[in-house]
């Protein structure tokens, strides 16, 4: 009730504000809409549609599946881990959908080549935070549900790890995710969605029933549909029909931060035996220190990209206030 009521509110302070500043706008109007622009709107909600019961069929099977095959006890020890995943999810989507605007009223007045540039930038900083979160979140993880919730719902590293690595990769989707909202791409998508749903269930299904990998094998599921899926689809989509290029040079982008990411993180997942179990001082400092280190690492390994550049010298000026020197 408390969500709906902030809804609510929230929509009520969003028209109010909107007839304060545009007054000219009515609810009546002896205007009529033209059917070109009746037939789009109607794609895009229909397309929008599909693209949410895909969403809430790849995250709504993969607890029928744990309960059902695994138990609830399981469920109850993944339960955790999920909702800090879903978390910083929210918080990441959340972001992006603030700045679509800006995307939209890109695609609008500059061109194409500009268009690129914007996609990229973001592309790049996507990777970064996704990197970093993914292996912020493998660094403390493990202590932090030891410490709040004990050690009988600690799940093992090598779970934790595909845990973050789909995190990782759910987050790397903003990038074209939120290109293909701002150009209004949601009657493309249409059938997107749906097939990734079918390879999620039908993957993690499979492999739940025939293998031994337990929990594993959901998380692998929503790794290869996701692969599988939305790796080349997404890009192509934004590419194909939103800037009318190819979409080699951005996958193979998105393919060097999917490599880099999973090779980070794999990293320290095998070096992450030889930590010491810590406590909440500890957890913060290795958690900042993941951070920094991450980060640092990222942009050393992009550096000779155009707008690994870019993102620094605008983040220097953001901090300082000062041109960035090379």
């Amino acid at each position: 009730m408390l969500h709906i009521g902030g809804t609510l509110l929230a929509n009520l302070l969003i028209n109010w504000r909107a007839k304060q500043q545009y007054p000219m706008l009515t609810w009546r109007s002896s205007q009529r809409i033209p059917e070109t622009i009746k037939q789009k709107l109607r794609e895009n909600v229909l397309g929008n549609i599909s693209a949410k019961v895909g969403v809430i069929v790849v995250n709504g099977t993969d607890n029928l599946l744990i309960a059902k095959y695994l138990g609830l006890s399981v469920l109850g020890a993944y339960t955790n881990y999920a909702l800090i995943v879903q978390g910083l999810s929210s918080l990441v989507g959340q972001v992006m959908a603030a700045i679509v605007g800006v995307f939209g009223h890109i695609g609008v007045t500059e061109s194409v080549a500009q268009q690129q540039v914007a996609y990229y930038r973001n592309l790049c900083l996507i990777a970064l935070v996704s990197t970093v979160l993914a292996g912020g979140c493998f660094t403390v993880m493990q202590d932090f549900i030891q410490l709040v919730f004990g050690p009988a719902y600690v799940l093992a590293d090598f779970t934790v790890f595909l845990i973050v690595i789909n995190l990782g990769f759910t987050m790397l989707r903003q990038a074209n995710l939120s290109f293909a909202a701002a150009l209004g791409l949601f009657w493309t998508m249409r059938y997107k969605s749906l097939v990734e749903a079918g390879v999620n269930l039908g993957t993690s299904l499979w492999l739940i029933t025939q293998t031994d990998l337990g929990i594993n094998a959901v998380l692998l599921g929503n790794i290869i549909s996701n692969l599988v899926v939305n790796f080349w689809w997404e890009p192509w989509l934004v590419f194909k029909h939103g800037f009318q290029q190819s979409a080699k040079c951005p996958l193979v982008k998105f393919a060097a931060y999917h490599v880099a990411l999973a090779g980070l993180v794999g990293v320290h997942y095998v070096c992450h035996g030889w930590l010491p179990q810590m406590g909440w001082l500890g957890l913060i400092f290795t958690g900042m220190g993941s951070v920094v280190g991450y980060s640092v690492v990222f942009i050393l390994a992009f550096s000779c990209q155009i707008e690994t550049r870019d993102l620094c010298k605008i983040m220097w000026r953001q901090m300082t206030g000062r041109k960035y020197l090379r």
